[in-house]
């Protein structure tokens, strides 16, 4: 259990090893489903995880991708 405030990092603290795992298992189909209490909250966590997924593409020289928009309806 993570318990901290607001802005110390406690979705890193879980959804960084869940990312590490999607990245690593290449097999298609679902690795994880977050839940979140606030759409808000899962559109600002989506934008965080996509800018750190494209960062780590960028650093590979093949690729050019871009980081995804959330989807409409508020959904990622």
């Amino acid at each position: 259990m993570v318990a901290t405030g607001t802005g110390s990092g406690k979705s890193l603290a879980f959804g960084m090893p869940i990312l590490a795992h999607a990245l690593k298992e290449r097999r298609p189909g679902i690795k994880a489903v977050l839940v979140y209490p606030m759409n808000a909250l899962a559109n600002s966590q989506y934008r965080d995880f996509a800018l750190r997924l494209h960062a780590r593409a960028s650093a590979s020289p093949s690729t050019t991708a871009k980081p995804p928009a959330p989807g409409r309806r508020g959904r990622p």
